[in-house]
């Protein structure tokens, strides 16, 4: 359960916006979701779920099939994409598909704002990887609490958060 008085850091939306969650079936999006479709339901306008199924494991289908119910239910539009990453599966590449989709979906559906729930230790991990393998050079290290990114609006509320 929920702790009381969890708040979202820098809410980057109007209530007259749009905005759209990418939303993968772990415990942080469900978290923000949960955020998003109790507390904070009356900050914006309209909610699209947006759910990238790598199709790597066992149990995406399952994750899918479990975001579609939940976002009918709460009668927000679902946008699925199926990555076929065959053998060479990188991080890297889904990546940069992922945000292919978000950018094209965003922009199909008017989109203000993109939520990723990316939070604390995923900023620490971030700069970790970047500090290791020398890509921290002329950029500034972790994750930005918004930017953008193939032309949309990415807000990360989670950010200042720890996972636990």
């Amino acid at each position: 359960m929920l702790e009381d008085g969890l708040k979202l850091a820098d809410v980057k939306w109007r209530t007259s916006d749009t905005v759209a969650l990418a939303i993968s079936g772990g415990i942080d999006s469900m978290v923000l979701y949960h955020q998003l479709t109790h507390e904070y339901r009356d900050t914006y306008k309209k909610l699209i779920l947006f759910h990238v199924n790598h199709g790597v494991r066992r149990e995406s289908g399952e994750e899918e099939q479990y975001i579609r119910k939940l976002g009918t239910s709460n009668n927000h539009i679902i946008e699925v994409d199926h990555l076929s990453m065959g053998g060479d599966f990188s991080q890297g590449q889904a990546r940069e598909l992922r945000y292919r989709f978000f950018a094209d979906r965003c922009k199909a559906h008017g989109v203000d704002v993109l939520l990723t729930a990316h939070h604390k230790d995923d900023h620490f991990e971030t700069i970790l990887h970047q500090l290791l393998t020398n890509r921290h050079l002329n950029q500034t290290l972790g994750i930005k609490k918004d930017n953008v990114i193939n032309g949309m609006t990415v807000a990360r509320p989670l950010l200042s958060l720890l996972k636990d």
